[in-house]
């Protein structure tokens, strides 16, 4: 009883230290305007800009457009801020805002004293991966409703047709995807967490999220290169623990059924499961917040 009781206290104070962070950041609309609503937006925006081209008389063909991919634009729209560095500035400076935020405005000690430092963390990556939920559900959304609409304007025929197997085919490759992608944000979050925390900087906060997020993208080919002109096959080892080549496999799994090889030069091939690449993406993920409570329990709060 005694147990129950606890566990009900701990979920209720999480879920006190969640609305209040929602709140607060929703009502600082240039953070959330500018580094996360800026993808919807910008989605509405393209849209809008295309379909007045169509309107002022620019024909499908003038456009070299055959056919409207909806289901493609709807996937895409989950990793337009992964893999180039303008989507890692945007959600690094989400991520400062709300973490390094505290540090610029002086206002942890407001926070500290009154709520658990591991669970203010927590309910601060929480609340940011709720924000990034929504609004790159809204940008998919827009993209696959914008595609249609676009479609019928212009006269071009929609691929895949809009006819119960192809939309239950959609449904269940995008439940694969979606996920996948949505670790992929999650992980440019954890590099931005981290960084805001430990310089206690907005400015270092944005500039260290992207910095790792892009060495850690590109960490693939550098190792690929490395293992061309040492012919050391077991530098590619590392790339198979790496967040970027473990997610571009479980990608690969969820849309081709299969895994995403590394291959040697000699020939030998790398590859992991999908249960290995979920682990290790998780692992990374749980290994960066545990590290970021780490630092920020340790740190004085005047």
């Amino acid at each position: 009883m005694g147990m129950d009781t606890q566990s009900q206290n701990r979920r209720r104070i999480m879920l006190d230290t969640m609305r209040a962070e929602w709140q607060k950041t929703s009502q600082n609309r240039w953070a959330t305007g500018l580094a996360i609503w800026v993808f919807p937006a910008g989605a509405l925006g393209m849209f809008t800009f295309i379909l007045l081209i169509v309107i002022l008389g620019v024909d499908a063909g003038r456009m070299q457009l055959n056919d409207v991919r909806w289901t493609d634009q709807m996937i895409m729209a989950w990793q337009v801020a992964t893999g180039n560095i303008f989507g890692y500035l945007l959600l690094s400076a989400f991520a400062a805002t709300i973490f390094a935020g505290e540090s610029a405005w002086n206002t942890w000690k407001n926070l500290v004293p009154r709520r658990s430092r591991s669970l203010l963390i927590l309910a601060k990556f929480a609340v940011a991966a709720v924000f990034v939920l929504i609004a790159f559900g809204l940008t998919s959304l827009i993209a696959g409703v914008a595609s249609l609409i676009l479609a019928a304007v212009m006269g071009v025929p929609v691929v895949p047709a809009l006819d119960g197997e192809s939309i239950r085919a959609f449904v269940a490759l995008y439940v694969r995807v979606v996920p996948v992608s949505f670790l992929a944000l999650m992980m440019t979050l954890a590099y931005a967490t981290i960084a805001s925390v430990l310089t206690r900087s907005l400015v270092f906060g944005v500039i260290g999220g992207a910095g790792i997020a892009t060495l850690e993208f590109g960490s693939g080919p550098l190792l690929s290169l490395l293992n061309h002109f040492t012919q050391a096959s077991g530098v590619l080892r590392i790339q198979q623990v790496m967040p970027s080549y473990n997610l571009a496999n479980l990608r690969a799994l969820a849309i081709d059924g299969a895994a995403l090889p590394i291959t040697a030069v000699d020939g030998t091939p790398f590859v992991n499961s999908g249960a290995t690449s979920l682990l290790v993406v998780g692992l990374w993920l749980v290994g960066l917040l545990s590290i970021t409570i780490l630092i920020f329990n340790r740190r004085d709060i005047a």
